[in-house]
């Protein structure tokens, strides 16, 4: 009863306390400390959850991690036995396995634990890589091993393509030697380009180790040689492939022993303290000889461009702008099918090539605006189509090209922001052009439905599916969004297309004598989408249009129509058209027509074992008169999984943005729509004992209503499982409350509570268990206090009067519990602050820099349109947003946001925020759209309580900042 609410907070507390005095480096285990407590281990490490404590190896990870930042921070480079010794000091007991592993990754654990130290504030030098966590991980820990293995590292040879980026690997491995004091702060980084004297063994001799005096014709003074010169330092030997036989031998002694003599001396040895580093472009078996390569114990080999992932090309492409930014001291807006094209494109000469690229679109685009005054020049599609970067390597059968274009917004440069990165995520319904994807996405889906065996007609019957749902979403699309203006569109087709399509469009309107017969926003997507005609037809891409005979007998008026268009077309631009892509023009013609119904349907699959599916689906299409579900038979002697991989293919084709109703009958298929909903992200609900009555009446609500999947699902469920409602009428006067329930103990109720409070912050919710509580003396307190909205729980107690939901992970995220929540006037908030969005410890010169760094992250990340930060230096201009004690609050307009979230900033050193000269250290950007107002509020809350602010301004670690705001934010 109420007492048990108070033995759980004493039970928490405990945990707390007994944790809080453990030894940090010999942490207790659950068991432990449930001995300490007289309770079930179950008990502590379902509390222990609940307060958000780490396990035990988590924590000893935690402290460990702290005490290498520390002293790697005080004393700098130390070996694994030195780091060894220094921690057994301390009272850590450690294996070398685990230290190597914490070293190796050190930085992602500092993250991780939010740890700052000394060492933190001083760039890690591999860290300035891209791709230094991911694929150069293994590569930097090759080099790291390599440097620092005693007494003076190993000789090291870096493999890859031409223009990977060997030699700033290179230069990196010098800095961390530097860093790690395996060299002193000044030694010598000498680099010889062996392609300068592959051909003369004997002036590289000279070159490399210096003469004497008198050794050769003009030799008039003893000279001294890279090596000497390279003493104590670092020799970094460049394409060494072109060393011929001759010109490897001779550095066998140096590397045997590092023992060299002038050219010229014969008795006088020399020696030199050199740590070797050497490059290749080529296949190392073919061009080194294997005395050679033997003597090189480290090969070190960097990923070619091709291998890079998609989210590394970005952040290069982003790096590379950044520099010409930085450049022209000019700001760069970016539109996003530039960088998409960036991105694409197959670079022969790797990262190089892609860097070399991006300056020459900066150059033309500055050349083109050198003659304006403005201090900021925009980069269009034009751009690139003009200069012909793309012409023959766009890489149109990629298949991450959905990735990529899930991942890339519009971007803006300021100049020496070197922090610009990849964006942190993309509005999904902006600046996406569904013509763009049409042919590569057929012919993509049409040989996966091949190679997963799908027969003919179903594969049509899927891809017709997947072009009607394609051009649905135009048109909703289309009715949705503001019209593109003119200007806009003219920036994205060639002038000729909009010409030719706007004196068709004038003579179907004069011979049907209609003056308004089209819709605007979808004829600019077939605007879009024949300028890929023209160019697809130029690159010789095929196009393949597997339902043309269907759209000839169904759309016979609009296919016509399309032909008219594509004869026009053809004389202009000198190409042939073939009829499938008539086919596609047809479509648009169909969908032009702002009379033409919707027909945007919630997907349906039917899986089952044998034939079942195929039968309740040819049954109900019959009965329904329709074709839109699925089925999915699986052979008894089928692999489940590659039934797994057809369904899920299947699925994001057929998907239209409603999501999808599965119904499966037994056994490995009942999970079927959350395995789908983890693959592709596509909203699923799954129904099990699939039976032809349920299957009909799913069609009939789908083909006559408008209703959500939620809805549906849940109309269902209500008529097969347990889920009663009471018509209880709530107390106004009273809060209400959720009751979560458990069969034997409460750590299942526990678990159910987490859950919906991982989706509704505010909500209160009390566990309880039925065998350790008496469940109606318990229930008729809570009555007391609380209106009880519902019981949550695995069965039924079947109290009078209280509503019971069975669970289900479905029933937490269900609109079903979101509309019960809501009725009983709940406070429930999305959450709306993004870590990614807390600054801290950062100088910014002035307020302006400090703004246009904000700007930049919430516009990559999709979060604002592009004048939000005019409209953020216009408030700044009308009034300061200066609040006191040291705060800032600037804010823009909600026209110009996309999304609401909430920026923090806090800086090392306050900075001048107004012409008061008011300084500022904590600066609240509240970015929000006209109905979430409300965030503005929670800010002023935040202000005005003393104590959260000292909170905020003690603590330097992003977790904890994120937890005191959260908790405002949620309430």
């Amino acid at each position: 009863m109420l007492g048990g609410a108070i033995l759980e907070i004493s039970n928490e507390e405990k945990i707390q306390s007994i944790i809080a005095r453990e030894d940090k480096f010999n942490p207790l285990t659950d068991e432990e400390i449930s001995g300490k407590m007289d309770v079930l281990r179950e008990t502590v490490t379902n509390l222990r959850k609940k307060l958000d404590i780490p396990n035990s190896r988590e924590r000893k990870k935690e402290m460990l991690v702290k005490e290498v930042a520390k002293l790697l921070s005080e004393k700098g480079g130390l070996s694994i036995r030195e780091l060894t010794s220094e921690l057994e000091v301390r009272g850590a007991v450690v294996t070398g396995f685990l230290l190597e592993e914490i070293i190796n990754n050190l930085s992602y654990y500092k993250e991780k634990y939010s740890i700052e130290t000394e060492l933190s504030n001083k760039e890690n030098t591999f860290s300035r890589l891209i791709g230094f966590e991911r694929s150069l991980s293994k590569s930097i820990k090759q080099a790291k091993a390599s440097l620092l293995y005693p007494p003076f590292g190993l000789s090291t040879l870096i493999i890859g393509e031409s223009g990977t980026g060997k030699t700033l690997f290179a230069d990196c491995m010098y800095d961390f030697a530097i860093e790690n004091n395996i060299i002193k702060m000044g030694s010598p980084y000498v680099t010889l380009n062996c392609a300068d004297y592959a051909d003369n063994p004997q002036l590289l001799l000279s070159i490399l180790y210096g003469y004497k005096k008198g050794s050769f014709t003009g030799a008039d003074e003893d000279a001294p040689g890279l090596v000497e010169k390279a003493d104590n330092g670092i020799l970094f030997l460049d394409e060494i492939h072109r060393l011929p036989p001759k010109g490897q031998e001779i550095l066998f002694t140096l590397l045997d022993k590092g023992k060299f003599r002038r050219l010229g001396e014969t008795y006088n040895e020399r020696s030199a303290k050199v740590l070797f580093l050497c490059a290749t472009t080529e296949n190392i078996e073919s061009s080194l000889l294997v005395s050679f390569r033997r003597r090189i114990p480290m090969v070190i080999s960097i990923p070619s461009l091709e291998e890079r992932s998609i989210e590394e090309k970005i952040e290069l492409a982003f790096s590379f702008f950044q520099e010409e930014c930085n450049r022209t001291n000019l700001k760069i807006f970016v539109d996003c099918k530039v960088m998409e094209a960036f991105v694409l494109k197959k670079y022969l000469g790797n990262i190089g090539q892609m860097r070399s690229e991006i300056k020459v679109t900066c150059a033309n685009v500055y050349v083109e605006n050198i003659g304006n005054k403005s201090n900021e020049i925009h980069i269009g599609l034009n751009e690139i189509l003009y200069n012909n970067i793309f012409s023959d390597s766009l890489n149109f059968d990629s298949s991450s090209i959905i990735k990529i274009k899930s991942l890339i917004n519009n971007a803006v440069f300021f100049p020496n922001m070197n922090e610009n990165k990849m964006p942190i995520r993309r509005v999904t319904n902006e600046n996406y052009d569904i013509s763009r994807d049409i042919y590569h996405e057929i012919q993509k889906k049409y040989h996966e439905m091949k190679s997963l065996n799908v027969g003919i007609k179903e594969t049509k019957k899927i891809l017709w599916t997947y072009i009607l749902n394609t051009f649905h979403k135009i048109e909703s699309e289309a009715v949705s969004n503001e019209e593109m203006e003119n200007n806009d569109i003219e920036s994205l087709v060639d002038k000729k297309i909009l010409t030719i399509i706007d004196e068709f469009i004038l003579s179907v309107a004069q011979e049907k004598k209609q003056k308004n017969i089209v819709n605007r926003n979808i004829l600019n997507h077939l605007c879009i989408h024949l300028n890929e005609v023209i160019q697809r037809i130029k690159f010789k891409q095929i196009i393949i249009n597997p339902n043309l005979i269907k759209i000839k007998n169904e759309y016979s008026e609009e296919f016509n129509m399309a032909k008219i268009l594509v004869d026009k077309l053809e004389k202009e631009y000198q190409i042939c058209i073939p009829d499938d892509e008539i086919g596609f023009i047809a479509m648009y013609m169909k969908a032009l027509k702002q009379t033409e119904s919707k027909d945007n349907k919630i997907g349906v699959i039917v899986l089952s074992h044998g034939k079942v599916a195929t039968e309740m689906v040819s049954v109900a299409n019959q009965l329904m008169n329709v074709d839109f579900p699925i089925a999915i038979d699986m052979p008894l002697a089928e692999n489940p999984s590659k039934i797994l991989e057809k369904t899920i293919e299947i699925a994001k084709i057929i998907d239209n943005g409603n999501g999808i109703l599965f119904f499966s009958d037994m056994g490995s298929l009942v999970n079927i729509g959350e395995v789908v909903t983890k693959r592709t992200g596509i909203k699923t609900r799954t129904i099990d004992r699939v039976d032809i009555v349920t299957l009909i009446d799913a069609v009939r609500k789908i083909y006559i209503s408008e209703s959500t999947l939620d809805n549906i699902y849940f109309n269902i469920v209500n008529s097969r499982y347990i889920i009663s409602e009471s018509n209880s009428v709530l107390d106004k006067g009273k809060p209400s409350v959720i009751v979560t329930l458990c069969l034997t103990g409460k750590g299942f109720a526990l678990r159910i509570r987490q859950k919906i409070l991982e989706i509704y912050n505010g909500l209160e919710i009390i566990p309880i268990g039925m065998m350790t509580q008496n469940i109606f003396e318990e229930i008729n307190v809570i009555k007391q206090v609380y209106n009880i909205i519902a019981i949550i729980g695995t069965v039924n107690p079947e109290i009078e009067g209280v509503n019971y939901l069975q669970y289900s992970d479905d029933l937490i995220k269900s609109k079903y519990l979101d509309v019960l929540i809501h009725k009983a006037a709940f406070n429930v908030q999305k959450n709306v602050l993004n870590k990614d969005f807390i600054i801290l410890n950062k100088n910014y010169k002035s307020k302006d820099e400090l703004l246009a760094h904000a700007y930049s992250l919430l516009y990559n990340g999709g979060f604002v349109k592009k004048d939000y930060l005019n409209s953020l230096k216009q408030r700044e201009e009308m009034n300061t947003t200066f609040a006191k004690g040291g705060i800032a609050i600037p804010h823009g307009l909600p026209s110009y946001v996309s999304e609401t979230t909430l920026m923090v900033i806090k800086l090392k050193e306050r900075i001048n925020w107004d012409k008061e000269h008011r300084k500022v250290d904590i600066i609240f950007i509240p970015v929000v759209k006209g109905n979430d107002i409300k965030l503005i509020n929670k800010i002023f809350k935040i202000i005005r309580t003393t104590e959260i602010l000292e909170k905020l301004r003690k603590s330097n670690n992003k977790a904890e900042i994120y937890s005191i705001i959260n908790d405002i934010v949620s309430e």
